[in-house]
């Protein structure tokens, strides 16, 4: 028998860890516990397992946010309904996109892309928006409008911390003006592009070891990325009656590939927007990959 907590067989410690609540600052909490802990939740990170998170929410900054010259950047915690303010001076001025792994991904003012874990402040550098192979055409646009408009998507194929994410490219974006389809990888010196036949991507996910892709009219597509000239092949065409006009997200629900459909109404009566909607409603479909079908599971 144990004397002390420490002493626990790490049978048992895998098996409360992954009893714990599904939220970051449980598990970091545990691990901090004692070094046997640590130990186990990092080899259970190493080896992929499960440990399941909800999410933290990064809350928007106020523009006039003066403390600490507006380095500080504040999340919620749903577990526990408390705020967290992290002092994370390499995402000041920038825009940020959460990732399922804990990370965010900053594109500042200097068009630097980079990876920032906001509990051990770790940076990676992925290229530069500027290395993208379709930029904006015309005048030359603002830093700021870049920052807002440029980048869409990104989606992480695996934690950049795991061991796994030097054999496969580790992230793809949706960019550009009609939505193009890029990857890349820390170290790369250039984002490289993802021959599409179908421009205006809406999103992209990871999904057991494949990219996929959404287009705008509902297409489905299988993005080929381990090749010299990664592209993205027409998969599954999108269910009857979808609406033209709607918007197509992928998720993963239950461990199947699922497309949510959202629709629109315009807003006429909004005069200080230029363009508002309201959604009205959404369709969850699921993809058969035999069939390539889609099957109607929900509407909200």
């Amino acid at each position: 028998m144990a004397h002390d907590w420490s002493e626990l067989p790490e049978e048992i410690i895998d098996l409360v860890v992954k009893r714990l609540p599904p939220y970051p600052n449980e598990v970091i909490q545990f691990s901090c516990v004692c070094k046997s802990w640590n130990t186990v939740v990092n080899k259970l990170k190493s080896q992929r397992s499960t440990i399941p998170y909800a999410p933290w929410l990064m809350l928007a900054k106020s523009k006039n946010d003066k403390f600490k010259k507006g380095a500080i950047r504040t999340f919620y915690c749903h577990s526990t309904k408390r705020v967290f303010n992290y002092y994370l001076p390499q995402a000041k001025g920038t825009r940020c996109w959460g990732t399922p792994y804990g990370w965010l991904v900053t594109l500042g003012l200097d068009l630097n892309i980079n990876l920032l874990h906001p509990l051990s402040r770790l940076q990676i550098s992925l290229p530069s928006l500027l290395t993208f192979q379709h930029q904006f055409r015309g005048p030359r646009v603002r830093p700021q409008k870049l920052c807002r408009v440029f980048v869409t998507k990104f989606a992480f194929a695996f934690d950049p911390s795991s061991p796994e994410s030097g054999q496969f490219p580790l992230v793809m974006a949706i960019y550009g003006e009609i939505r193009f389809l890029a990857i890349a990888s820390p170290g790369d010196e250039a984002w490289t592009s993802v021959k599409c036949s179908r421009s205006n991507c809406k999103d992209i996910i990871f999904f057991k070891g494949q990219f996929y892709a959404i287009s705008c009219t509902g297409m489905l597509m299988i993005c080929e990325v381990n090749t010299p000239q990664p592209k993205a092949i027409d998969f599954a065409s999108p269910p009857d009656n979808v609406g033209l006009c709607n918007r197509f997200y992928l998720v993963e629900l239950s461990d199947d590939l699922c497309m949510v459909e959202r629709a629109f109404d315009a807003i006429e009566d909004a005069p200080t927007l230029g363009y508002h909607s309201l959604t009205t409603y959404f369709v969850v479909y699921k993809i058969d990959f035999h069939s390539k079908m889609w099957t109607k599971l929900h509407i909200v």
